[in-house]
């Protein structure tokens, strides 16, 4: 484990990094899945911020980890919510024309499908002209997860 944290730039003796990276938030930035799960199993915290105001999630979804992603979202669900909506990662999404990524945030996140949720990503799908995003986005929760479309 000390290897795989030092090669995700991690000095393992600290646990937040000057940059505020910890441990957790590097394994999740270098898409390090068991790392990840062993940090949340032996007490790591998610919901660090680094620098740039990304956490776990964001970082992670962002470079495309899925099996992170779906870590992260199955140890905290209420991650994938913010208090004043959802988590950036869902229209970060969108504006990167990740639709896997976006079913996956849809699916795992305890989030409710609204359309005040619903139509700026929709809006944001259709300005960028991400065909895949919106089909994803159109279908929605529900759909989803009956499996309308593919996962």
């Amino acid at each position: 484990v000390g290897v795989c944290l030092m090669s995700a730039g991690c000095v393992v003796c600290r646990p937040q990094s000057t940059a505020g990276r910890t441990a957790l938030f590097l394994a999740c930035l270098n898409g390090h899945e068991h790392v990840a799960n062993f940090l949340l199993e032996k007490g790591a915290f998610l919901g660090t911020y680094d620098k740039q105001c990304s956490d776990e999630l964001m970082v992670a979804a962002c470079r495309g980890h899925m099996g992170v992603v779906r870590l992260i979202l199955r140890r905290a669900p209420a991650i994938g919510w913010e208090d004043d909506g959802p988590h950036p990662a869902l229209p970060e999404a969108v504006t990167r024309d990740q639709p896997e990524m976006l079913k996956l945030l849809i699916t795992e996140s305890r989030i409710e499908w609204t359309p005040d949720i619903r139509d700026p990503l929709l809006e944001g799908a259709v300005k960028r002209r991400h065909w895949r995003c919106q089909q994803v986005i159109e279908v929605g929760q529900t759909g989803l997860i009956q499996g309308v479309i593919g996962r």
